[in-house]
């Protein structure tokens, strides 16, 4: 968590991963995340074109786009925080609640 903290940018480079629990906790830290089109952390990342890549020069691209311009990086830290709170611990316990409760 101590390195997360003082991190602004992460990038998650695995196609095809069925989560990415790195990609999560990224975003819970309040990092701008960047993640491969395939897998599981598209949906983390709320399928936000932006933050998307198919290949290393479209990182490169999308990756120096937000870092030249202040505001899509506000942008994007305001959309990912409102990602963040379904991946928190909180949520996680209540969901896990509501389903044995209903068994």
């Amino acid at each position: 968590m101590a390195l997360l903290a003082r991190q602004r940018y992460g990038i998650h480079a695995m196609a095809g991963e069925h989560f990415g629990i790195a990609v999560a906790e990224m975003v819970r830290a309040g990092c701008i995340v960047f993640v491969p089109r395939t897998g599981g952390p598209i949906e983390i990342v709320g399928n936000d074109d932006r933050l998307l890549f198919g290949s290393p020069e479209e990182a490169d691209e999308k990756i120096c786009a937000v870092l030249r311009d202040p505001e899509r990086q506000a942008a994007l830290r305001a959309h990912l925080a409102t990602r963040a709170e379904r991946f928190s611990t909180e949520a996680f316990v209540t969901r896990f609640r509501q389903l044995v409760q209903s068994m």
